[in-house]
Order: structure tokens, then sequence, then C-alpha cells
């Protein structure tokens, strides 16, 4: 029989570290995605909505934030039970800045702006 720590997820465990709840986290990573959908709007002038309803673009950014936010943390800074809140929060924003938030997937970008641009002559 396993007990309680072994069966949780390392994001359940920075959830719990957070002070917050398994759904709480994921509206929290949420928000991140909203913040890196409206830097790629600005940078490429595509329309926000295109990009937050987009299944693949939402795919790629939590494979994202899986690999290089949650893991990297993981690997550098376990155990967390050191840290407090405040400072889970800023790791989580300082990899988040470091390793996601300037880097954009060049082909989904064509992609998604493609689509637009067909919709866009379409509804004309």
């Amino acid at each position: 029989m396993t007990t309680i720590a072994q069966q949780t997820t390392f994001r359940h465990k920075l959830a719990y570290l957070l002070g917050m709840s398994y759904l709480e986290y994921e509206n929290y990573r949420h928000e991140y995605f909203l913040h890196y959908c409206k830097r790629l709007a600005q940078a490429k002038y595509i329309p926000l909505e295109l990009l937050t309803k987009n299944d693949h673009l939402k795919n790629w950014f939590d494979s994202e934030w899986v690999a290089k936010v949650e893991r990297e943390i993981q690997q550098k800074y376990e155990p967390l039970e050191v840290f407090n809140e405040e400072e889970i929060d800023y790791l989580i924003e300082l990899f988040y800045d470091y390793n996601v938030a300037d880097y954009y997937p060049n082909v989904l970008v064509k992609e998604i702006c493609k689509e637009f641009r067909t919709k866009k002559i379409i509804t004309q």
C-alpha cells in the first residue's frame, strides 16, 4: 500500500505549498496562459480571443509549463518545504519569465495567423 505522499504529483505538492486547492492551482496556471496570450497577441498582432481559444496553443503552453517551470523547480529546489508561499510563487514566476514567457512556437503561430486571415477573408 502506498502512502498519500507517494500518490500525489509534484503539481499537487506545489498547490498545497502555495496554500491552494488543485483547482485553484489550475486557475493560477491558466492566468499565466492568459498573460502569455496577451503578450503574444501584442507581439504578433493576433486577436487575443483567437489565441486563448486555440487548443493547440494551450496544449503547447501546458507542456512547456510542466517541463520548464514545474520540472525545473522540482529538479533544482526539491524539497520545497523549506520555502514559504511567497518564495514558491516567486520561483514559479521566475521560471515562467525565464523559460516560457518570451518563446513562441513559430509553426503554430503561423498556422493561427493563417487561420485568422482565412476567417477574416471569409467574413468580409
